[in-house]
């Protein structure tokens, strides 16, 4: 074990009463600097900050950090930690692509832990080093891996003293149950968007459907908090397929979660169709990542631990296979998975709420702008599904495809036939991350062209009918849309769509505002929808009429 060299900005407190149990959260982990280079003010080189949110002393002796497998000691004999101190612990080596930290307490306590990152928000200059990472609101104990931000402290960080982006920042939002898996011997592990509390009240309470089998224990990571795993008297993963149901999570704000409904089951050996590659964005937008959307087709479950993924040019074959997940994680029939190399920057520019859609794999090869190749496959190298991409997939009409993705409107046919792709809709926002694609037909649509949804509706924010939703079922990919609301005596109200690519089926709301951005008064209006298929020159045309009142 290391001895580090401490800068401690406390001091012994001869007479100040000591308390040597901490919880967790009592001390936390508040500010990082892991790449001090190029230096600006700060000449501290590498350091974790430490601050004591309670209202007990602690004596330092003992205490440690861990990063990664590290263990570093930290506390000179006698220094103690006050309420609201600070202690910097220097001489200590940091990642800079980013590990978890864990502090330990003198008796071996886990008393805080984070994970960190270069934030893919933060200035570019500043990730080329010479910034620390500072927590936000350190009070927030359990959010602070999610809300890194650099320093705006003019010498590179604030060891020592108040954050210099602290400010309150609440959470509001319950834990998000993200994904199932099993582990090394087929206990139930659950996985979560964050740490959750007070797992001893599931006793007896996780039971798996059929058969009301009862979880025998229920066990918290102890480091970040975030996954529990459950033992059952039977092998759950020799079961076909199961659902487990147990009471929502709480998380340490307080945020209590829905119950929840989790299906799983025994995941066999991919085989040639087992997933599919569904939506492949390869030149996505200025500061947007790229990704790669899977589909299950179903049967049974498939568990991306066994999965690679390999990127090479036209027809090529790639020099080196990644492998989708260092753990299980199962995915069901009819499920889709986004795979991206960074998962919290995906959600951000996408507008996406958390999820176990979303999968985030750091060596996700890149994909060639040019065109290309993109293998699935098992451990063994077998494939399990081929796509190829490319501009020539894209709609003719399209003359630029940079932030299009490419769908595949066609399962049953090889994905390296061009004619099973197409260019998302551009009613969908141009790519479909995580949803149906556009691009494909859905099981018993209507053949009506156009269905208004409700007739009468209220727009008056009130949550009852406060949108107007428009389906647009051209029945084929590729159409051009037009979409139009007009007053009784034909004056134009506005327009939602203007040659807008459409999927077989697309859809769109009018929240009731007109052109220059006021409420349309109540009354009767007419939605007129008309399409256009360059391929053939068809168009068609249809009309509805709904009603506004407000209540």
């Amino acid at each position: 074990m290391a001895t580090i060299q401490v800068m401690a900005l406390v001091t012994s407190l001869a007479r100040s009463p000591v308390d040597s149990v901490a919880n967790w959260g009592d001390v936390v982990i508040s500010e990082v600097m892991f790449d001090p280079e190029p230096t600006t003010d700060v000449s501290l080189g590498e350091f974790v900050e430490l601050f004591n949110r309670s209202a007990k002393t602690f004596p330092l002796d003992g205490w440690t950090i861990h990063s990664g497998k590290k263990k570093y000691l930290i506390g000179e004999q006698g220094a103690v930690l006050p309420p609201g101190g600070y202690f910097v612990a220097g001489s200590i080596t940091l990642p800079n692509s980013g590990t978890t930290l864990a502090l330990y307490d003198g008796k071996g306590t886990l008393v805080h832990a984070v994970t960190y990152g270069i934030p893919f928000d933060g200035p570019e200059w500043k990730k080329e080093g010479g910034w620390s990472l500072e927590a936000p609101d350190p009070d927030e104990v359990c959010t602070i891996s999610e809300s890194w931000e650099y320093s705006f402290d003019p010498s590179g960080g604030t060891p020592g003293r108040i954050n210099s982006c602290d400010g309150d920042r609440p959470d509001l939002a319950p834990p998000v149950f993200l994904y199932p898996g099993f582990g090394m011997d087929g206990e139930l592990q659950l996985h979560f968007s964050e740490r959750i509390e007070s797992p001893e009240e599931l006793y007896g309470k996780v039971a798996l459907q059929p058969g009301n089998l009862r979880a025998d224990s229920v066990i918290r990571d102890q480091l970040l908090g975030d996954l529990l795993t459950c033992y059952f008297p039977r092998d759950p993963s020799s079961i076909p397929g199961f659902t487990v149901r147990l009471p929502g999570m709480r998380d340490c704000s307080g945020n209590q979660g829905p119950d929840l409904s989790v299906r799983a089951g025994s995941s066999v050996q991919p085989v040639l169709g087992s997933i599919l590659i569904s939506e492949v964005m390869y030149d996505p937008p200025d500061g947007f990542p790229e990704f790669i959307e899977l589909y299950h087709p179903g049967p049974g479950f498939t568990d991306l631990a066994g999965l690679t993924l390999g990127v090479a040019p036209p027809e090529g074959f790639p020099d080196r296979f990644v492998p989708l997940s260092p753990h299980s994680r199962l995915v069901a029939p009819g499920e889709l998975v986004v795979l991206t190399v960074n998962e919290r920057l995906l959600r951000t520019v996408y507008g996406l709420e958390r999820s176990g859609a979303w999968h985030e794999v750091p060596e996700l090869p890149g994909l060639p702008r040019s065109g290309g190749w993109i293998y699935l496959a098992d451990r063994a190298g077998n494939p399990v599904d081929v796509a190829a991409y490319s501009d020539d997939m894209h709609l003719d009409l399209i003359r630029e495809s940079k932030g299009i993705s490419l769908e595949r409107i066609d399962f049953e046919r090889p994905g390296t036939e061009s004619s099973v792709w197409h260019s998302a809709g551009s009613l969908e926002g141009y790519s479909t991350p995580g949803r149906f694609n556009s691009q494909a037909g859905e099981a018993g649509a209507s053949t009506d062209l156009l269905l208004l949804d409700p007739k009468v509706f209220s727009p008056d924010n009130d949550g009852y009918h406060d949108l107007l939703r428009i389906t647009v079922n051209p029945g084929e990919p590729g159409a051009l849309v037009r979409i139009w609301i007009t007053a009784t005596d034909g004056s134009p109200v506005r327009e939602l769509a203007n040659n807008h690519i459409s999927g077989p089926i697309s859809y769109c709301s009018w929240n009731g505002e007109d052109t220059k951005g006021h409420m349309a008064a109540e009354g009767f209006y007419i939605v007129s929808v008309k399409v256009f298929f360059p391929s053939t020159g068809r168009g068609r045309m249809a009309r509805g009429v709904v009603g506004i009142v407000y209540r």
